[in-house]
């Protein structure tokens, strides 16, 4: 019997759907929310019992016995991933859907028992492996980095470290829950110049975080929103937002001015659910939280338009939503702007964009050049059809705004330049400057 025969023989005797995953109840993994993947692919000592609770992925290229077992799952931080077989040295696998209409490209999972051994991780429904490669992590996702032996947009070879009990793998460098309280960790002695607080509870019952930053104990000169994951898996517009409150909060000259003139208003997770469960987010069903800011159906939303009429009544004079683009290709790997129909706004967006590239000096490779103005490639009305997005709603319903713009943040290359954790922080921290000059420029004379 064939080696796939054999595998889907193996599933519908093991009670397993089409994608191998266990149709038998499985507890919610370490990370709460995040449960494994269960496939048994290969000759198994399971063909003689029924499936165990605490079964999980496990592939063997050669032999049976207990300790030659690999397990790959998606218990992580916004796991994502759905395996289907493994033959020889080589694991076929895809990445999860869920409500995303269309393909999308987010990944994330972790393989444990492949010490000094080296796989290859073949994706069967796109092509998902970033411009470096994928993400490698060795120590759960505390730093993260390029290190596949090999990769193609499909595929990626990997050798184990001797020592490896678990290695993360992902399409970018995961950013959740963890890592935002990680930073407010980092910042513990700046408690006075930092509030934080619940946006709204999420549909799955999460608190969706929101944060005022810098001159936040009287009535602020100006006052500036930031905002990421509006799509939950362009997690590398995080990195860029905690730059700028790093700026924001550094003993320099320039932190010190930010802290007494200027209020920053922050939603780190926009879609928070989906940010924690490894959901691509872009183009869920039946709209995305990006163009949900004329219906509102998700809470996040109209908590945020809530909040901003609220507290900053009028009185929001930058608003910056941070976005991650496509995978590859042209516009997906450069670091850009996206101007919007408003010519007055654009004009601002564009005078923000000069100043970026006179003034940046962190290892990301931003160009004027590349800013993507309206009614050019996809930023066209038809591409906001299915609703308003959070950009438009700013122009149209705050007053007193003197730009709202949108970055794109590549994953993984910026023209010349690679993308990192550290390079999308100091050009987070590029942009803190920036926005001091653009305020002063602008205030009326």
């Amino acid at each position: 019997m064939g080696k796939m025969r054999f595998v889907a023989f193996l599933a519908a005797a093991l009670d397993l759907d089409a994608t191998g995953v266990s149709l038998w109840p499985w507890p919610a993994g370490a990370y709460g929310e995040v449960d494994s993947v269960k496939v048994v692919a290969g000759a198994d000592s399971a063909l003689n019992r029924l499936p165990q609770a605490d079964d999980v992925a496990r592939f063997r290229s050669g032999g049976i016995h207990a300790d030659a077992r690999l397990v790959i799952d998606k218990n992580l931080p916004a796991g994502n991933i759905l395996l289907e077989s493994m033959e020889g040295d080589t694991v076929y696998l895809q990445n999860e859907l869920r409500d995303t209409a269309g393909w999308w490209f987010y990944w994330a999972f972790r393989a444990c028992g492949a010490a000094g051994r080296t796989l290859t991780f073949r994706f069967t429904n796109g092509d998902p492996v970033c411009t470096r490669g994928p993400c490698v992590s060795l120590d759960q996702g505390r730093t993260w980095r390029y290190a596949a032996d090999s990769f193609t947009p499909r595929a990626f070879t990997y050798t184990f470290p001797p020592d490896a009990q678990e290695v993360w793998f992902a399409m970018g460098m995961v950013y959740t829950q963890r890592d935002w309280e990680a930073f407010l960790a980092r910042h513990a002695a700046s408690v006075a110049f930092i509030e934080t607080g619940t946006l709204c509870a999420s549909p799955k019952g999460r608190a969706v975080e929101r944060a005022r930053v810098g001159c936040i104990t009287r009535p602020p000169k100006y006052r500036v929103w930031l905002s990421a994951r509006h799509h939950a898996a362009e997690m590398m517009a995080s990195y860029v937002l905690e730059g700028i409150l790093d700026a924001v909060l550094a003993e320099t000259e320039l932190g010190a001015w930010l802290r007494d003139n200027v209020e920053f208003m922050v939603v780190p997770f926009v879609d928070k659910d989906g940010a924690e469960d490894g959901d691509q987010g872009k183009n869920r069903r039946p709209h995305d939280h990006n163009r949900d800011y004329t219906e509102f159906l998700h809470p996040e939303c109209a908590a945020i338009t809530n909040w901003i009429t609220t507290h900053a009544q009028g009185k929001l004079e930058i608003v910056l939503d941070i976005h991650c683009p496509w995978i590859r290709g042209t516009y997906n790997e450069w670091l850009y702007q996206v101007y919007t129909k408003d010519s007055e706004n654009a004009a601002a967006q564009r005078r923000l964009g000069e100043l970026l590239q006179e003034h940046q000096r962190g290892a990301l490779d931003y160009r004027l050049a590349n800013d993507l103005p309206f009614g050019q490639s996809w930023n066209t009305d038809a591409n906001y059809s299915a609703g308003r997005s959070f950009k438009m709603w700013v122009l149209d319903c705050v007053p007193g705004n003197r730009i709202s713009t949108t970055y794109e943040v590549p994953f993984a290359t910026a023209n010349t330049a690679t993308v990192t954790r550290e390079a999308c922080r100091e050009f987070g921290e590029d942009t803190a400057k920036v926005f001091r000059l653009f305020l002063q420029e602008t205030d009326p004379q």
